[in-house]
């Protein structure tokens, strides 16, 4: 095992209550066998009334895109940004927005839209099919590129 301990209903009841009671993240984190920072971080990133767990829409997403490019990985700026364009009295944890960066915009840029074409494919089985074909692949249809760049060789 990784030695990785995962956060019971039990425990965010204890930090929230505890917390919000006015005890400090030290004194929390001595009482549920935790780190400070373990107890701080769950608390402002997922416990935090004022946190919006909510999936990112169209124009959020579009104000990320531009606020990365404008100020960089400074992921609290960003989320402080997104608060306020948005006046939304929820706000987007930094570490939400930088763990959505890196699983879908990195990736993108890592894998752009791509343009296969192929006059015969060879299945596992060895059997060829001729056939012409050109997929020009877009956000949504970037898996089945995916899956087909693993199930197919191209000769």
């Amino acid at each position: 095992m990784d030695g990785r301990k995962y956060w019971t209903p039990e425990e965010d009841e204890y930090l929230k209550t505890s917390y919000e009671n006015g005890k400090s993240f030290a004194e929390i984190a001595h009482a549920l066998g935790r780190f400070p920072k373990q107890c701080s971080e769950r608390y402002l990133n997922n416990l935090k009334d004022d946190v919006d767990k909510s999936p990112l829409d169209q124009g959020e997403i579009q104000s990320l895109i531009e606020y990365q490019q404008i100020h960089g990985n400074q992921w609290a700026k960003i989320s402080r940004l997104l608060k306020e364009k948005n006046a939304n009295p929820k706000r987007r944890p930094a570490n939400y927005l930088k763990n959505f960066w890196h699983a879908n915009m990195v990736r993108k840029q890592r894998f752009p839209k791509k343009s296969v074409h192929a006059e015969r494919l060879t299945f596992d089985n060895n059997a060829e099919i001729p056939i012409r074909f050109a997929i020009l692949c877009s956000v949504a249809e970037e898996e089945l590129c995916d899956l087909m760049e693993k199930e197919l060789f191209y000769k």
